[in-house]
């Protein structure tokens, strides 16, 4: 499968060097499938250059096989030329995005990841999740997968501007005055310098480009989607999240989150080792809670933000259960650990203890709210179009994957122009393009369906549905081989659609190691 071969082929996707080798004949095929030096005329487009849009864009740049690419980048605002300088009074934006080892690594390939990226965002180690009753807990750590960490908290704004820099530094991509989409037309034929027919933008500027393939990668409200016809279903939680920076009390390299009646509530560190000189140590602070609640959060001071943060994490265990219930139920969840070390003692090392989070205190700084919702585009592609991120897909924070899943989408994409450019495809065409929606709406689509599972399993106040979850987290506390996948998936070293098959493959992976030769 042309698909297959290209994953297999993702080690050969890397910066280019100084002096390009490239076979002379290899060169020349690969070059006649660009445009022609047409100045309005581009072999993609990408409109948005959030973080998925900036990282695709430099990821064409920085492979062999697609570098020669006529690129332009498209956002109604200007891209970033330096990074958020550290002042004596700074503090982290509220807006941050968790990202994971996967990430990280296609970051350092597209030279993404700076030394200044590295030194301001915070590696965690570990991750506890504990439930409102009390009943249960599960926490997972980077040792148990022989991992230096979970992943990174990194500012949003940081990571883009960082991106924007790179972007700015290749210099032979062409970075777009400002502008909007107005149109977009796939139809339009285009004379034979131009390579047969391109979609033309037109912009709120009056400025006219055309393409060969244009990327979406504008967002949830992602105007290149209703454009091209592309349906999107969706649903929205009754919830908002709202997002702050605190300081704690201690550092913490440890990813907090507790599951509250009306919602998670998250704690993460930030800021990396910019801070450690100066002894403060910051948190970013996500919450999902009801709209009313949101809105009320997002007024108050500082202070009291930061009051009912702490208050939150540490209040007291609640529960539904019935009250004859409340002090037998506990004692048999906690027997469960010891029951499955009685089975397995040799192979079950003891279930790690809950952790109590850090004191939260005051920190002047700005919050913002928003509201949560799941959706998903029911096609990807269309002739000369496709999409990536949150214009293909949005799901609930919970978990943190909602930037991840964008960037895996650049990757399984730069692939799939890669294997079209050496074979002499068409990169805007949909028998081209639709590898790339095959593959990427079943893995998005198991990983949408998961969280979503998640969100719902964890809103519910049943009382059935309370000890189920407070037996399921014992149990995977208890049960490091399970944890071991949970974290890999999490960490993205295993893909969403093959991870129903992971637990069987593991296991007879184990077997055939323990049988005699």
């Amino acid at each position: 499968m042309a698909l297959s071969r290209s994953f297999s082929r993702w080690s050969s996707f890397h910066p280019v060097p100084s002096t390009q080798i490239l076979l002379p004949e290899l060169h020349q095929k690969i070059k006649r499938f660009s445009s022609s030096e047409v100045d309005n005329v581009y072999d993609v487009v990408v409109v948005g250059a959030g973080l998925v849009g900036a990282a695709i864009a430099c990821g064409f740049k920085n492979s062999i096989i697609a570098s020669h690419l006529k690129v332009a980048i498209l956002d109604r605002a200007p891209l970033a030329e330096t990074l958020p300088p550290i002042t004596e009074d700074y503090v982290p934006h509220p807006r941050v995005v968790s990202v994971t080892p996967s990430t990280v690594e296609f970051l350092k390939k597209i030279d993404g990841w700076t030394a200044e990226i590295e030194h301001r965002a915070s590696a965690f180690e570990s991750m506890q999740v504990w439930d409102t009753s009390g009943l249960g807990h599960v926490r997972y750590s980077a040792w148990e997968t022989k991992a230096s960490c979970l992943g990174h908290v990194v500012e949003n704004d940081l990571l883009q501007a960082a991106l924007h820099l790179r972007a700015r530094d290749l210099g032979s991509m062409t970075i777009l005055p400002p502008a909007s989409l107005s149109s977009l037309d796939l139809g339009i034929k285009a004379g034979m310098d131009a390579g047969g027919e391109l979609a033309t933008l037109t912009l709120d500027n009056g400025a006219v480009v055309k393409a060969k393939l244009v990327i979406g990668a504008d967002g949830a409200r992602s105007r290149v989607r209703d454009l091209a016809g592309l349906r999107v279903w969706r649903r929205p939680y009754n919830q908002h999240a709202v997002v702050g920076t605190v300081l704690t009390s201690s550092p913490s390299s440890t990813a907090w989150q507790r599951f509250l009646p009306a919602g998670p509530l998250a704690l993460l560190p930030v800021g990396g080792d910019a801070f450690k000189e100066s002894g403060k140590y910051f948190s970013n602070v996500v919450w999902s809670t009801t709209p009313s609640h949101a809105a009320e959060l997002a007024k108050q001071s500082p202070e009291d933000f930061s009051a009912a943060v702490d208050t939150a994490l540490h209040s007291p265990p609640t529960s539904t259960l019935p009250g004859p219930l409340k002090g037998v139920v506990p004692e048999i969840l906690l027997r469960v650990p010891e029951l499955l070390h009685s089975v397995a003692a040799p192979l079950l090392p003891s279930a790690p203890a809950f952790e109590a989070p850090p004191r939260v205190l005051p920190t002047p700084g700005i919050k913002a709210s928003f509201p949560l919702q799941i959706a998903h585009a029911t096609r990807y592609v269309a002739p000369r179009v496709v999409l990536v991120g949150d214009a293909a897909h949005n799901v609930h924070p919970l978990a943190g994957q909602g930037v991840n899943l964008g960037f895996n989408d650049c990757q399984v994409l730069l692939n799939v122009i890669e294997e079209a450019l050496h074979t002499g495809g068409d990169i805007g065409s949909v028998s081209t393009l639709k590898s790339y929606e095959h593959s990427q709406h079943i893995n998005n689509s198991v990983m949408l369906g998961g969280l979503d599972g998640l969100q719902r399993l964890f809103d519910s106040e049943n009382t059935i549905v309370e000890l189920a979850r407070a037996g399921g987290l014992r149990w995977i506390n208890a049960t490091p081989p399970v944890k071991r996948i949970i974290i890999d998936y999490a960490m993205g070293h295993i893909s969403p659609s093959n991870v129903a098959n992971e637990p069987r493959q593991r296991l007879n992976s184990l077997l055939g190691s323990l049988a005699p030769k």
